[in-house]
């Protein structure tokens, strides 16, 4: 019973943390390109 909720939980933050990595990245894209368009 341990194991199968251990192995959930890991399933579930390895996805959180892929879904953070998204948002992370989506944002700094978002920055980069804003940034550009108020330097030109």
């Amino acid at each position: 019973m341990m194991i199968l909720v251990l192995l959930i939980y890991f399933i579930y933050f390895d996805k959180m943390v892929f879904i953070f990595q998204m948002i992370c990245t989506f944002f700094l894209i978002i920055c980069h390109f804003s940034c550009i368009y108020l330097m030109s």
